[in-house]
């Protein structure tokens, strides 16, 4: 015959309220998974920001490289250089 654990419960807490305890915290006090989602939140940030960076500095070497002139290569650094 099998004995059933006191305290065992279907669902939820182990305490037979059925009201689960807070996700477990790191050291400094923050929930994990909210400090995981604002690194990862953090990295794609960048990731886009570095993107739009090289995207911009693409064009204005295809501007640069189409310049009609010495002079107007000169005028698109110069307004790449106010940036």
């Amino acid at each position: 015959m099998q004995t059933q654990q006191v305290g065992a419960t279907t669902g939820g807490s182990a305490d037979g309220t059925g009201i689960r305890p807070p996700p477990p915290s790191d050291v400094r006090g923050g929930p994990v998974m909210t400090r995981l989602r604002a690194a990862i939140t953090s990295a794609r940030a960048s990731a886009r920001t570095t993107r739009a960076r090289r995207r911009d500095e693409r064009e204005i070497q295809r501007a640069l490289a189409a310049a009609p002139t010495l002079e107007s290569a000169h005028e698109i650094v110069a307004l790449a250089a106010r940036r």
